[in-house]
């Protein structure tokens, strides 16, 4: 029960952005001027508050170089460098990892750029799962990414994944208490908690977020 009532307060926390915007437009009826509400409510008063958690720099290696000539092997040898040190960081545990990460194998060099923007994310939790003491991570699974308008050229961009972790109940907390103070991008969006043959089982979705320029005719919103 205390891995389910901090996933919920978890959700309560990340879905603060979502309710403010709701309730600074709450009053405006017609559509469009409630898009607009939104806008500005996101603006001047959630971004300000959370700019450290959204506007956020890349370490240099997750970021493609403008005019790069072959971004998906960039893309395939980052996989490759995460991918073994995440197993290195989990042989003392023996923590036991997806083969690649999530990532399908039929990369294209359009998934470059937001790729390597998930692989940081998802090194990122499963290094904090890895320190919390899960013992396996069972799955990674990529969702399609989700935007919400900001207005002047910029949108808030939700890049989300999914993360199954096997472990005890004390893990899952810590996992999950690592995640809010340490990531603060990431946002635990539902979380799904059980246990199967004594052993706890929890579905994390979870999204990464960032203010990015704003897509011309791609993604959905958020």
């Amino acid at each position: 029960l205390g891995v389910l009532a901090d996933a919920s307060a978890l959700r309560e926390s990340n879905q603060d952005l979502a309710a403010f915007v709701e309730d600074q437009s709450s009053l405006v009826q017609d559509e469009e001027a409630l898009e607009e509400g939104r806008k500005l409510a996101l603006q001047e008063h959630v971004l300000p508050q959370h700019r450290q958690r959204f506007e956020y720099a890349l370490p240099e290696h997750f970021v493609l170089p403008v005019g790069d000539p072959n971004p998906l092997f960039r893309l395939r040898k980052a996989l490759e460098s995460v991918s073994d040190e995440l197993r290195e960081q989990a042989r003392p545990s023996d923590v036991k990892l997806p083969k690649g990460l999530g990532f399908p194998d039929d990369l294209r060099d359009t998934d470059a750029a937001e790729g390597l923007v998930r692989l940081s994310a998802v090194q990122e939790a499963l290094e904090r799962a890895i320190d919390a003491g899960m013992a396996s991570v069972e799955d990674v699974r990529q969702e399609p990414a989700a935007f919400r308008e900001l207005g002047g050229g910029r949108a808030l961009r939700a890049l989300i994944f999914r993360i199954v972790l096997r472990g005890d109940w004390a893990p899952n907390t810590r996992f999950l208490e690592a995640l809010s103070a340490e990531s603060p991008y990431l946002a635990v969006l539902a979380a799904d908690v059980r246990t199967e043959d004594g052993v706890v089982r929890a579905e994390f979705r979870v999204a990464a977020l960032q203010v990015v320029d704003a897509p011309v005719a791609q993604g959905s919103q958020a």
